[in-house]
């Protein structure tokens, strides 16, 4: 006589119990691999769905853990609290946003959430709405990745121009570095600052190099931003909870091993994403100290003196939300500042922003759009100063590998106009730039340089540098008045026509030459 065994009524205890410390030892792929076991016989149950799902989700493969969810739905939807917002989430990130709002919206119905994961849920829809909506109305642009001469199969990022468009420097992971070795904490190689130089005859980038110099080190090396007459870099280093450090180029084209900046700037909290105005006397940076209104926010200083920096001003609760404010640009207009946020009107991951100061107070944000932002993260934004390319990062379809830098086309669609007028080109912003010396060829510093347009208003203004440079922006195709002053010297006045940029930003140099009174 034979004796039948009925099957246990669920996945083996044992055996949930071990993946389930697993997980929260964080070994979430062997966590994954006890679940898979036992999933054959018992594809149905909706606790070791949810739980495979929560593997998926920690393993960032956010489209892997709907099957899952969707099973465990099916199966029990009272299986665990945040089914929903796992659900809601995942289709997010897979551009189901119809569906993810229907998720976020079951999710209101579950009795016994938390307020604050009922308040995620919430944010989360808003997201899912502006995508839909930035999805029905496309800007027009032309994105292209920026191919292998710049990007690689590892992460790249961090893109920063000269202002006349002529050198390139990013942050890239891949293995010709300095060290060309692996950080063993996270397997990848360890970060270099690298540097291409635009060709005019081929019209192209050419390859990226690594930096040379004393910047880049055997450690993580990251550069921010590259000034506009391409002579000092911001980069960041992972001490006193990150910090943002300058370098110098000397005359032969080698960075000196860069300092930090003082403690108004480097607090104990991380500091990021640090760039400087055009006259180099402003500087804009994200940082996590306590006074902000989320976790990175978006801060200003002034220089003092030669090396001095006031006390950084958080740009409001109009710029910084509670989301993170990263990756800072400021155009060399000096009043359009572009950032990334995952605040409640992008389409879900990091989205770039644009805001404009009037003399007074910031503009609201405004979102640039699809395709440039996607429900992933695009960050990193820079713009050419004529304003008709910008460059960005992103992990989108058509990398060569993790994130890579993009360039997208804007000759239809003009980023510094107001929101009214995006369809419209703007005239774009040509360059004026040269040295402040005296006749025996000696530069000047602290000269006063003013151009004048033919209304007789003063459009642009800065100071000589240490070496006596300056370099400003103003529109093209014009006649303008150059005037410059400086102490114990006669002023000069002289006239100047700057021309308007067709493929790419126009420059011109002049020498001004003062005579000693």
């Amino acid at each position: 006589m034979f004796e039948t065994f009925a099957l246990p009524d669920g996945p083996d205890k044992i055996k949930m119990t071990k993946a389930r410390l697993k997980f929260n030892e964080q070994d979430f792929s062997g966590a994954f691999k006890i679940y898979q076991e036992l999933y054959n016989q018992y594809q149905t149950d909706a606790e070791l769905n949810f739980r495979m799902a929560e593997c998926k989700i920690q393993l960032n493969d956010q489209s892997g853990a709907i099957p899952f969810l969707e099973t465990a739905r099916t199966s029990n939807d009272k299986i665990d609290k945040m089914l929903y917002l796992y659900l809601g989430k995942a289709y997010q990130e897979a551009d189901r946003h119809e569906a993810a709002i229907a998720a976020y919206e079951a999710f209101y119905n579950v009795k016994g959430v938390q307020k604050a994961d009922a308040e995620q849920a919430i944010f989360y829809k808003k997201q899912c709405q502006t995508a839909l909506e930035l999805i029905k109305h496309p800007v027009p642009v032309r994105i292209s990745n920026m191919g292998e001469k710049i990007n690689s199969e590892q992460n790249d990022y961090h893109p920063s121009f000269t202002a006349d468009g002529k050198i390139m420097i990013l942050t890239s992971r891949r293995g010709d570095g300095k060290n060309g070795k692996k950080d063993p904490n996270d397997g990848g190689y360890f970060e270099d600052i690298f540097i291409s130089h635009f060709n005019d005859t081929t019209r192209e980038w050419d390859k990226a190099e690594p930096l040379s110099g004393a910047l880049n080190t055997d450690a993580h090396d990251a550069a921010f931003s590259i000034t506009a007459d391409g002579k000092r870099i911001l980069s960041y280093k992972n001490e006193n909870g990150g910090d943002i450090f300058m370098s110098k180029a000397n005359k032969g084209g080698k960075w000196s091993a860069p300092i930090a900046f003082p403690k108004s700037i480097n607090s104990p909290f991380w500091e990021s994403y640090a760039c400087l105005s055009l006259d180099g006397k402003t500087m804009y940076f994200s940082s996590e100290r306590k006074d902000g209104f989320g976790s990175a926010d978006i801060y200003m200083s002034k220089k003092e003196g030669r090396d001095n920096w006031s006390k950084p001003q958080n740009l409001g609760p109009k710029v910084n939300s509670t989301e993170d404010e990263v990756g800072v640009f400021l155009h060399p207009d000096g009043k359009t500042l572009f950032f990334s946020s995952k605040r409640a009107n992008s389409m879900g991951g990091y989205d770039i922003f644009k805001t404009t100061f009037d003399g007074s107070e910031w503009s609201t944000p405004e979102n640039l759009g699809y395709p440039i932002n996607t429900t992933g993260d695009e960050v990193d934004f820079v713009l050419s100063t004529d304003g008709k390319k910008g460059y960005f990062v992103s992990k989108r379809e058509g990398t060569l590998g993790g994130f890579d830098i993009f360039q997208v086309d804007l000759g239809s669609y003009s980023v510094m106009a107001s929101a009214d007028l995006k369809s419209e080109t703007s005239n774009g912003l040509s360059i004026v730039k040269g040295t402040v010396i005296d006749k025996d060829a000696n530069t000047i510093y602290g000269a006063i340089i003013q151009i004048i347009d033919p209304d007789g208003k003063k459009i642009a203004e800065m100071e000589s540098d240490e070496e006596g440079n300056y370099l400003l922006t103003v529109e093209g195709d014009k006649d303008y008045t150059i005037q410059c002053a400086a102490a114990g010297f006669n002023s000069l006045t002289t006239k100047v026509y700057i021309p308007k940029g067709s493929g790419s930003t126009a420059s011109i140099s002049k020498a001004l030459v003062l005579e000693r009174k």
